[in-house]
């Protein structure tokens, strides 16, 4: 998670993002860094599974900090696949 922290903040930092743009970060990058084949196959016919995992370990991590960068949710949407995600730096 750590890595995926890591990632995001550098192409996404500080800027709500959907899930959808979360998936395709880690699936463009799961070759150069191999700490991503963790989360599977999040593009392909047969992703369902991974995105799902996904969701939940995302949902597990709300507010959580992981190299001093927080995991915030928008949970404004009834549906999870709208919900909105943002990696930020809290101040020190």
């Amino acid at each position: 998670m750590k890595a995926l922290y890591v990632l995001a903040y550098k192409h996404h930092p500080d800027t709500w993002i959907h899930k959808k743009d979360l998936y395709s970060l880690i699936a463009d990058n799961q070759e150069p860094d191999k700490r991503l084949a963790w989360f599977g196959n999040l593009l392909g016919d047969d992703s369902r599974k991974a995105r799902t995992s996904l969701g939940i370990i995302i949902s597990q991590f709300k507010n959580r900090i992981l190299a001093d960068i927080r995991l915030e949710i928008d949970l404004s949407q009834q549906h999870s696949e709208r919900w909105r995600i943002r990696f930020i730096k809290p101040l020190q």
